[in-house]
């Protein structure tokens, strides 16, 4: 006995035929897709042979920048010189302390973190104005009035404000890296770039004064 079939029945299974065979296609092609996105390999470390200079080489790219601020500052007493009090019989004092003073002191108390390597050596290459050291002198020849029984000290005040930032791009030394000849004695290391960013803090100098400080 045959078996009536409706065009509508004939026309849906070739839609479906259709659509097993599209979708096959583009399973075929996702999976290779899938395979080459995940096997794409991590970007190579960039590496240069340079003159030896220390642990970390400041490259023409390095950037820093202030991220944060303190909003009050604190005096930081570089020097502290010997106490004179007025005798209490006395009315009144006049005094100086007659000598000059030279102190050494850092301009910004820098300290880094996250760097490789030696941070000084890269704070003082990227940082030079902050990282360096001064020297304030001061002749104490003038005088200051004291009242029966005050005490008086020469002093040298450094007045900080502490600041935070960030830095990024620079050279560090890799002894691992062996296509420059680095051996004992070579001038020339292999240096990795580090991208970074590393975080770096100071206390930096804003002003500075001289005085005589006073108390009871």
């Amino acid at each position: 006995m045959a078996i009536a079939v409706s065009p509508e029945s004939t026309a849906h299974r070739s839609k479906s035929v259709r659509q097993r065979w599209w979708m096959s296609v583009v399973a075929s092609l996702t999976i290779p897709l899938a395979l080459l996105i995940g096997a794409q390999p991590a970007s190579a470390a960039t590496y240069a042979c340079m003159h030896y200079q220390g642990e970390n080489i400041k490259a023409s790219d390095t950037r820093t920048w202030v991220t944060q601020r303190a909003s009050n500052t604190w005096e930081d007493w570089i020097f502290r010189g010997p106490e004179f009090r007025c005798p209490t019989t006395a009315p009144s004092c006049s005094y100086a302390w007659g000598q000059t003073k030279s102190t050494a002191y850092n301009v910004g108390l820098m300290g880094m973190v996250g760097v490789q390597g030696n941070p000084a050596t890269l704070l003082a290459q990227a940082l030079p104005s902050w990282s360096r050291t001064t020297t304030y002198t001061t002749s104490f020849t003038y005088t200051t009035t004291l009242r029966p029984g005050q005490y008086a000290q020469p002093i040298q005040v450094v007045v900080r404000r502490w600041t935070q930032g960030k830095l990024e791009n620079y050279w560090h030394y890799d002894p691992n890296y062996r296509s420059c000849g680095n051996r004992p004695g070579s001038d020339y290391r292999g240096y990795v770039k580090v991208a970074g960013p590393a975080t770096w803090t100071g206390n930096i100098e804003e002003r500075r004064y001289d005085t005589y400080h006073q108390r009871f």
